[in-house]
């Protein structure tokens, strides 16, 4: 979530300096919109970064996370001793 809200912020400041009206790389107008079209991507990932943020946290919750996974051995754990 917070990346999200990273992600958002960072947008709102490219897509600012990418306007027309802003004095920011005011003789080259390519890089406005190239500003302006960074802004917008970084809109779109940061909507997209909750829904990855539930799908993982759902696949952990599923799956079991690799980092908490506790193996009990069992009988691979005995040693096989000759009768």
């Amino acid at each position: 979530m917070i990346t999200a809200l990273l992600f958002g912020f960072l947008a709102i400041v490219c897509s600012v300096v990418g306007m027309k009206c802003t004095k920011v790389a005011n003789g080259n107008p390519a890089a406005k919109g190239k500003m302006a079209a960074t802004g917008g991507c970084m809109f779109i990932l940061g909507a997209q970064t909750p829904w990855l943020d539930y799908i993982s946290h759902d696949a952990s919750v599923q799956y079991g996370s690799p980092c908490c996974i506790t193996a009990e051995a069992g009988q691979a754990h005995r040693r096989h001793e000759a009768p």
